[in-house]
Protein backbone atom coordinates (compact mmCIF):
# COMPACT_ATOMS: atom_id res chain seq x y z
CA UNK A 1 0.00 0.00 0.00
CA UNK A 2 1.43 3.38 -0.99
CA UNK A 3 1.71 5.80 1.92
CA UNK A 4 0.62 9.31 1.05
CA UNK A 5 3.34 11.21 2.83
CA UNK A 6 6.18 13.58 2.29
CA UNK A 7 9.52 12.95 4.00
CA UNK A 8 11.23 16.22 4.78
CA UNK A 9 14.76 16.24 6.20
CA UNK A 10 16.33 19.52 7.20
CA UNK A 11 13.54 21.45 5.54
CA UNK A 12 14.16 19.73 2.17
CA UNK A 13 11.67 17.41 0.51
CA UNK A 14 13.55 14.16 -0.11
CA UNK A 15 10.73 11.69 -0.71
CA UNK A 16 7.09 11.76 -1.65
CA UNK A 17 4.52 9.03 -2.06
CA UNK A 18 6.37 6.67 0.33
CA UNK A 19 6.17 2.96 -0.40
CA UNK A 20 6.08 2.05 3.30
CA UNK A 21 2.70 1.37 4.98
CA UNK A 22 1.91 4.09 7.50
CA UNK A 23 2.14 1.62 10.37
CA UNK A 24 5.88 1.03 9.54
CA UNK A 25 6.79 4.71 9.36
CA UNK A 26 7.68 6.94 12.30
CA UNK A 27 5.97 10.32 12.54
CA UNK A 28 8.37 13.05 13.65
CA UNK A 29 6.65 16.39 13.80
CA UNK A 30 5.10 17.06 10.43
CA UNK A 31 7.01 14.33 8.57
CA UNK A 32 7.16 10.55 8.40
CA UNK A 33 10.54 8.87 8.78
CA UNK A 34 11.56 5.30 7.79
CA UNK A 35 10.72 2.47 10.17
CA UNK A 36 13.11 2.18 13.10
CA UNK A 37 13.97 5.88 13.08
CA UNK A 38 14.31 8.06 16.18
CA UNK A 39 12.88 11.55 16.29
CA UNK A 40 15.47 14.21 17.08
CA UNK A 41 15.35 17.97 17.49
CA UNK A 42 12.34 19.80 16.09
CA UNK A 43 10.78 16.94 14.18
CA UNK A 44 13.97 15.61 12.60
CA UNK A 45 14.78 11.97 11.76
CA UNK A 46 17.65 9.80 12.96
CA UNK A 47 17.45 6.64 10.90
CA UNK A 48 18.61 3.42 12.58
CA UNK A 49 18.69 0.70 9.95
CA UNK A 50 21.45 -0.55 7.67
CA UNK A 51 19.34 0.47 4.69
CA UNK A 52 18.84 4.01 6.06
CA UNK A 53 21.20 5.30 8.74
CA UNK A 54 21.88 8.66 10.39
CA UNK A 55 20.30 12.01 9.78
CA UNK A 56 20.77 11.61 6.03
CA UNK A 57 19.11 8.17 6.06
CA UNK A 58 21.74 6.76 3.66
CA UNK A 59 22.56 3.01 3.38
CA UNK A 60 25.61 1.72 5.29
CA UNK A 61 28.54 0.13 3.47
CA UNK A 62 31.04 -2.48 4.67
CA UNK A 63 34.48 -3.60 3.48
CA UNK A 64 35.16 -7.09 2.14
CA UNK A 65 34.49 -9.93 4.57
CA UNK A 66 32.28 -7.77 6.79
CA UNK A 67 28.63 -7.01 7.49
CA UNK A 68 27.36 -3.41 7.77
CA UNK A 69 25.64 -2.20 10.95
CA UNK A 70 23.83 0.96 12.08
CA UNK A 71 24.04 1.80 15.78
CA UNK A 72 22.28 4.92 17.10
CA UNK A 73 22.41 6.49 13.67
CA UNK A 74 26.10 5.72 13.01
CA UNK A 75 27.23 3.34 10.26
CA UNK A 76 29.77 0.72 11.27
CA UNK A 77 30.57 -2.91 10.43
CA UNK A 78 31.36 -6.24 12.05
CA UNK A 79 33.87 -8.69 10.57
CA UNK A 80 32.58 -12.05 9.43
CA UNK A 81 33.58 -15.31 11.10
CA UNK A 82 37.28 -16.00 10.56
CA UNK A 83 38.13 -12.31 10.13
CA UNK A 84 39.18 -9.58 12.56
CA UNK A 85 39.17 -5.83 12.46
CA UNK A 86 42.59 -4.42 11.60
CA UNK A 87 44.00 -1.82 14.00
CA UNK A 88 44.50 0.62 11.12
CA UNK A 89 42.04 1.21 8.31
CA UNK A 90 38.49 0.00 7.85
CA UNK A 91 39.38 -3.55 6.80
CA UNK A 92 38.86 -7.10 8.04
CA UNK A 93 41.84 -9.45 7.90
CA UNK A 94 41.87 -13.24 7.88
CA UNK A 95 42.86 -15.12 11.03
CA UNK A 96 44.62 -17.57 8.70
CA UNK A 97 47.46 -15.19 7.80
CA UNK A 98 47.24 -11.96 9.83
CA UNK A 99 50.16 -11.84 12.31
CA UNK A 100 48.15 -9.47 14.55
CA UNK A 101 45.16 -11.83 14.64
CA UNK A 102 46.60 -15.28 14.09
CA UNK A 103 44.08 -18.07 14.66
CA UNK A 104 41.86 -15.73 16.65
CA UNK A 105 41.35 -12.00 17.09
CA UNK A 106 44.06 -10.40 19.21
CA UNK A 107 46.58 -13.28 18.97
CA UNK A 108 49.80 -11.56 17.88
CA UNK A 109 52.80 -13.41 16.42
CA UNK A 110 56.16 -12.15 17.67
CA UNK A 111 57.69 -13.64 14.52
CA UNK A 112 55.26 -11.53 12.43
CA UNK A 113 54.53 -14.70 10.45
CA UNK A 114 51.10 -16.37 10.48
CA UNK A 115 50.45 -19.41 8.28
CA UNK A 116 47.11 -21.19 8.30
CA UNK A 117 46.21 -19.71 11.64
CA UNK A 118 49.46 -20.61 13.42
CA UNK A 119 52.47 -18.41 14.20
CA UNK A 120 55.55 -19.29 12.18
CA UNK A 121 59.33 -19.05 12.51
CA UNK A 122 61.07 -15.70 12.23
CA UNK A 123 63.52 -15.43 9.29
CA UNK A 124 67.27 -15.39 9.87
CA UNK A 125 69.48 -12.65 8.42
CA UNK A 126 72.25 -14.20 6.32
CA UNK A 127 73.86 -11.00 5.02
CA UNK A 128 73.49 -8.04 7.36
CA UNK A 129 71.73 -4.83 6.44
CA UNK A 130 74.63 -3.31 4.55
CA UNK A 131 73.55 -3.73 0.94
CA UNK A 132 72.03 -0.66 -0.66
CA UNK A 133 69.61 -2.14 -3.19
CA UNK A 134 70.46 -5.78 -2.63
CA UNK A 135 69.04 -7.54 -5.66
CA UNK A 136 69.68 -10.88 -7.35
CA UNK A 137 70.62 -14.29 -5.93
CA UNK A 138 72.22 -17.44 -7.30
CA UNK A 139 73.37 -20.71 -5.71
CA UNK A 140 76.49 -22.51 -6.94
CA UNK A 141 79.39 -24.53 -5.61
CA UNK A 142 77.92 -24.70 -2.12
CA UNK A 143 77.76 -20.90 -1.84
CA UNK A 144 75.15 -18.19 -2.16
CA UNK A 145 75.91 -15.28 -4.52
CA UNK A 146 74.31 -11.84 -4.31
CA UNK A 147 74.33 -9.02 -6.87
CA UNK A 148 74.28 -5.81 -4.82
CA UNK A 149 73.12 -3.10 -7.23
CA UNK A 150 73.93 -0.18 -4.87
CA UNK A 151 72.98 3.43 -5.48
CA UNK A 152 76.35 5.10 -5.99
CA UNK A 153 78.57 4.81 -9.06
CA UNK A 154 81.10 1.98 -8.65
CA UNK A 155 79.46 1.14 -5.31
CA UNK A 156 78.06 -2.22 -6.34
CA UNK A 157 79.31 -5.55 -5.09
CA UNK A 158 79.17 -9.23 -5.81
CA UNK A 159 78.86 -10.99 -2.47
CA UNK A 160 79.73 -14.64 -1.86
CA UNK A 161 78.32 -16.30 1.24
CA UNK A 162 79.94 -19.61 2.11
CA UNK A 163 77.08 -20.99 4.14
CA UNK A 164 76.18 -20.61 6.85
CA UNK A 165 77.73 -17.16 7.27
CA UNK A 166 81.23 -16.52 5.87
CA UNK A 167 81.07 -13.53 3.54
CA UNK A 168 83.45 -12.40 0.79
CA UNK A 169 82.89 -9.34 -1.39
CA UNK A 170 83.98 -8.24 -4.84
CA UNK A 171 83.68 -4.43 -4.59
CA UNK A 172 83.67 -1.47 -6.98
CA UNK A 173 81.24 -2.97 -9.46
CA UNK A 174 79.03 -0.76 -11.62
CA UNK A 175 75.44 -1.65 -10.75
CA UNK A 176 75.43 -5.45 -11.01
CA UNK A 177 71.87 -6.59 -11.67
CA UNK A 178 70.96 -10.24 -12.38
CA UNK A 179 73.31 -13.13 -11.58
CA UNK A 180 73.65 -16.82 -12.50
CA UNK A 181 76.07 -19.60 -11.58
CA UNK A 182 77.26 -22.93 -12.96
CA UNK A 183 79.72 -25.49 -11.60
CA UNK A 184 82.76 -23.34 -12.38
CA UNK A 185 81.85 -19.66 -12.55
CA UNK A 186 79.39 -16.92 -11.80
CA UNK A 187 78.04 -14.50 -14.42
CA UNK A 188 76.14 -11.24 -14.05
CA UNK A 189 74.76 -8.32 -15.99
CA UNK A 190 76.15 -4.91 -15.05
CA UNK A 191 73.92 -1.98 -15.94
CA UNK A 192 76.40 0.73 -15.03
CA UNK A 193 79.23 -0.54 -17.23
CA UNK A 194 77.00 -2.10 -19.88
CA UNK A 195 78.82 -5.38 -19.52
CA UNK A 196 78.25 -9.07 -18.99
CA UNK A 197 80.85 -10.29 -16.50
CA UNK A 198 82.30 -13.67 -15.56
CA UNK A 199 84.27 -14.54 -12.41
CA UNK A 200 85.36 -17.68 -10.64
CA UNK A 201 83.24 -19.11 -7.86
CA UNK A 202 85.80 -17.68 -5.45
CA UNK A 203 85.19 -14.20 -6.95
CA UNK A 204 88.53 -14.24 -8.74
CA UNK A 205 89.48 -12.91 -12.17
CA UNK A 206 86.39 -10.85 -13.05
CA UNK A 207 86.30 -10.58 -16.86
CA UNK A 208 83.97 -8.78 -19.26
CA UNK A 209 82.74 -11.28 -21.85
CA UNK A 210 80.46 -8.67 -23.47
CA UNK A 211 80.77 -4.87 -23.39
CA UNK A 212 78.88 -1.94 -24.84
CA UNK A 213 75.44 -3.22 -23.85
CA UNK A 214 72.58 -0.87 -22.99
CA UNK A 215 70.90 -1.61 -19.67
CA UNK A 216 71.51 -5.37 -19.66
CA UNK A 217 68.86 -7.05 -17.51
CA UNK A 218 68.15 -10.79 -17.19
CA UNK A 219 70.75 -13.53 -17.58
CA UNK A 220 70.61 -17.30 -18.23
CA UNK A 221 73.09 -20.10 -18.91
CA UNK A 222 73.29 -23.34 -20.82
CA UNK A 223 76.33 -25.62 -21.14
CA UNK A 224 78.19 -23.38 -23.59
CA UNK A 225 76.62 -19.91 -23.70
CA UNK A 226 75.50 -16.96 -21.63
CA UNK A 227 72.21 -15.34 -22.69
CA UNK A 228 70.92 -11.94 -21.63
CA UNK A 229 68.31 -9.29 -22.38
CA UNK A 230 69.07 -5.64 -23.08
CA UNK A 231 66.29 -3.43 -21.77
CA UNK A 232 67.72 -0.33 -23.44
CA UNK A 233 68.04 -1.71 -26.98
CA UNK A 234 65.18 -4.24 -26.81
CA UNK A 235 67.20 -7.23 -27.92
CA UNK A 236 68.29 -10.68 -26.73
CA UNK A 237 71.89 -11.86 -27.17
CA UNK A 238 74.30 -14.66 -26.37
CA UNK A 239 78.05 -15.07 -26.08
CA UNK A 240 80.26 -18.12 -25.42
CA UNK A 241 81.02 -18.57 -21.73
CA UNK A 242 84.70 -18.22 -22.46
CA UNK A 243 84.07 -14.98 -24.34
CA UNK A 244 84.18 -14.26 -28.06
CA UNK A 245 81.75 -13.03 -30.66
CA UNK A 246 78.31 -12.18 -29.35
CA UNK A 247 75.18 -12.97 -31.37
CA UNK A 248 71.87 -11.17 -31.39
CA UNK A 249 69.22 -13.89 -31.38
CA UNK A 250 66.21 -11.53 -31.21
CA UNK A 251 65.79 -7.84 -31.96
CA UNK A 252 62.95 -5.32 -31.85
CA UNK A 253 61.49 -6.73 -28.64
CA UNK A 254 59.40 -4.81 -26.09
CA UNK A 255 61.41 -4.11 -22.91
CA UNK A 256 62.72 -7.67 -22.43
CA UNK A 257 63.37 -8.59 -18.80
CA UNK A 258 63.53 -12.15 -17.43
CA UNK A 259 65.16 -14.88 -19.52
CA UNK A 260 65.54 -18.68 -19.25
CA UNK A 261 66.89 -21.38 -21.56
CA UNK A 262 66.35 -25.11 -21.96
CA UNK A 263 67.79 -27.60 -24.45
CA UNK A 264 65.73 -26.35 -27.37
CA UNK A 265 64.52 -22.78 -26.75
CA UNK A 266 65.40 -19.45 -25.16
CA UNK A 267 62.41 -17.74 -23.52
CA UNK A 268 62.10 -14.12 -22.43
CA UNK A 269 59.46 -11.82 -20.96
CA UNK A 270 58.54 -8.66 -22.88
CA UNK A 271 57.22 -6.36 -20.21
CA UNK A 272 55.88 -3.58 -22.45
CA UNK A 273 53.63 -5.68 -24.69
CA UNK A 274 52.77 -8.41 -22.19
CA UNK A 275 54.22 -11.35 -24.11
CA UNK A 276 56.48 -14.33 -23.51
CA UNK A 277 58.47 -15.21 -26.64
CA UNK A 278 60.96 -17.91 -27.58
CA UNK A 279 63.50 -18.75 -30.25
CA UNK A 280 66.11 -21.51 -30.74
CA UNK A 281 69.34 -20.83 -28.80
CA UNK A 282 71.22 -19.91 -31.95
CA UNK A 283 68.45 -17.66 -33.25
CA UNK A 284 65.75 -18.22 -35.86
CA UNK A 285 61.98 -17.95 -35.91
CA UNK A 286 60.56 -16.10 -32.89
CA UNK A 287 57.47 -17.76 -31.46
CA UNK A 288 54.77 -16.28 -29.27
CA UNK A 289 54.51 -18.47 -26.17
CA UNK A 290 51.97 -16.40 -24.19
CA UNK A 291 50.27 -13.05 -24.64
CA UNK A 292 47.85 -10.64 -22.97
CA UNK A 293 49.88 -10.68 -19.77
CA UNK A 294 50.24 -7.61 -17.59
CA UNK A 295 53.89 -6.61 -17.19
CA UNK A 296 55.56 -10.04 -17.13
CA UNK A 297 58.79 -9.81 -15.16
CA UNK A 298 60.77 -12.97 -14.33
CA UNK A 299 60.75 -16.51 -15.72
CA UNK A 300 61.74 -19.91 -14.36
CA UNK A 301 61.74 -23.47 -15.71
CA UNK A 302 60.52 -26.40 -13.61
CA UNK A 303 59.98 -29.93 -14.92
CA UNK A 304 60.27 -28.70 -18.53
CA UNK A 305 57.57 -26.03 -18.13
CA UNK A 306 58.03 -22.26 -18.07
CA UNK A 307 56.51 -20.13 -15.32
CA UNK A 308 56.25 -16.34 -15.14
CA UNK A 309 55.50 -13.58 -12.68
CA UNK A 310 53.28 -10.73 -13.88
CA UNK A 311 51.92 -7.60 -12.20
CA UNK A 312 49.47 -9.59 -10.06
CA UNK A 313 49.87 -13.31 -10.86
CA UNK A 314 52.16 -16.31 -10.96
CA UNK A 315 51.41 -18.31 -14.10
CA UNK A 316 52.41 -21.48 -15.91
CA UNK A 317 52.78 -20.41 -19.54
CA UNK A 318 53.83 -23.62 -21.34
CA UNK A 319 52.80 -27.29 -21.28
CA UNK A 320 49.48 -29.07 -21.44
CA UNK A 321 47.86 -27.41 -18.42
CA UNK A 322 48.66 -23.71 -18.72
CA UNK A 323 47.10 -21.94 -15.80
CA UNK A 324 47.25 -19.13 -13.29
CA UNK A 325 48.95 -20.48 -10.17
CA UNK A 326 48.17 -17.54 -7.89
CA UNK A 327 46.09 -14.39 -8.39
CA UNK A 328 45.74 -11.05 -6.59
CA UNK A 329 49.43 -10.91 -5.73
CA UNK A 330 51.27 -7.63 -5.09
CA UNK A 331 53.90 -7.17 -7.79
CA UNK A 332 55.43 -10.66 -7.74
CA UNK A 333 59.03 -10.78 -8.98
CA UNK A 334 61.35 -13.69 -8.14
CA UNK A 335 60.50 -17.37 -8.76
CA UNK A 336 62.00 -20.60 -7.45
CA UNK A 337 60.93 -24.26 -7.39
CA UNK A 338 61.67 -27.26 -5.21
CA UNK A 339 60.05 -30.64 -4.60
CA UNK A 340 56.63 -29.78 -5.98
CA UNK A 341 56.46 -26.28 -4.50
CA UNK A 342 56.69 -22.87 -6.14
CA UNK A 343 58.19 -19.99 -4.15
CA UNK A 344 57.92 -16.32 -5.07
CA UNK A 345 58.41 -12.81 -3.75
CA UNK A 346 55.71 -10.15 -3.72
CA UNK A 347 57.54 -6.85 -3.87
CA UNK A 348 54.51 -4.97 -2.54
CA UNK A 349 52.88 -1.64 -3.27
CA UNK A 350 54.82 1.51 -4.16
CA UNK A 351 56.11 3.76 -2.81
CA UNK A 352 56.90 2.12 0.54
CA UNK A 353 56.56 -1.57 -0.38
CA UNK A 354 55.73 -2.30 3.27
CA UNK A 355 53.13 -4.91 2.27
CA UNK A 356 55.69 -7.17 0.57
CA UNK A 357 55.74 -10.89 1.29
CA UNK A 358 57.50 -14.17 0.58
CA UNK A 359 55.13 -16.89 -0.60
CA UNK A 360 54.94 -20.63 -1.19
CA UNK A 361 52.38 -22.91 -2.80
CA UNK A 362 52.09 -26.59 -3.64
CA UNK A 363 51.75 -27.11 -7.39
CA UNK A 364 49.43 -30.08 -6.86
CA UNK A 365 47.02 -28.71 -4.26
CA UNK A 366 46.41 -26.02 -1.72
CA UNK A 367 46.55 -22.25 -1.73
CA UNK A 368 49.33 -19.67 -1.32
CA UNK A 369 51.07 -19.60 2.06
CA UNK A 370 52.83 -16.57 3.53
CA UNK A 371 56.36 -17.49 4.64
CA UNK A 372 57.44 -13.99 5.65
CA UNK A 373 55.72 -10.64 5.89
CA UNK A 374 56.91 -7.62 7.85
CA UNK A 375 58.54 -4.25 7.36
CA UNK A 376 61.87 -5.75 8.39
CA UNK A 377 61.95 -9.08 6.60
CA UNK A 378 59.91 -8.46 3.51
CA UNK A 379 60.02 -4.83 2.47
CA UNK A 380 60.42 -4.95 -1.31
CA UNK A 381 61.65 -8.56 -1.54
CA UNK A 382 63.08 -9.28 -5.00
CA UNK A 383 65.11 -12.38 -5.83
CA UNK A 384 64.49 -15.83 -4.32
CA UNK A 385 66.37 -19.15 -4.44
CA UNK A 386 66.20 -22.47 -2.60
CA UNK A 387 68.74 -25.11 -1.68
CA UNK A 388 68.37 -28.45 0.08
CA UNK A 389 67.47 -26.84 3.42
CA UNK A 390 66.47 -23.19 3.07
CA UNK A 391 64.65 -20.59 1.04
CA UNK A 392 66.61 -17.33 0.62
CA UNK A 393 65.51 -13.90 -0.57
CA UNK A 394 66.81 -10.35 -0.90
CA UNK A 395 65.18 -7.11 0.20
CA UNK A 396 65.63 -4.44 -2.46
CA UNK A 397 65.90 -1.41 -0.15
CA UNK A 398 68.46 1.21 0.91
CA UNK A 399 69.56 -1.16 3.69
CA UNK A 400 68.94 -4.43 1.91
CA UNK A 401 69.64 -7.84 3.43
CA UNK A 402 69.53 -11.51 2.56
CA UNK A 403 67.14 -13.57 4.67
CA UNK A 404 66.43 -17.28 4.95
CA UNK A 405 63.90 -19.70 6.41
CA UNK A 406 63.92 -23.46 6.64
CA UNK A 407 61.82 -24.94 3.86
Amino acid sequence: MRLACAVVLGGVLVAAGCMLPRREAVKCGEQYCPAGSTCVGDGGCLCNTVEACGESCQPCQAPANATPTCVVGVCDFTCNDGYCRAPVGDVCTSTMDDPDNCGSCGTRCDSRVCNRGACGTAPEEVVTASMPAGLALAVGGGALYVANLATAANGGQIIRVTLPSTTDRLPNRESPFEIAADADSIYWTERGSGGVIRATLALGNPTSIAVGQTQPYGIALDDQYVYWTNEGTNDVLRVPKAGGARTQIAGAQATPHGIVVDSSLVYWANQSDGTIKATPPGGGAINLVAGSLTMPEMLAIYQNDVYATTATTVAKVTGQARRIIATDQKSPVGLAFDNGFVYWTNRGTAPGYTDGSVMRMSLSSGSPEVLARSNRWATSPWSIVVDSQYVYWTTFTANGSVWRLPK
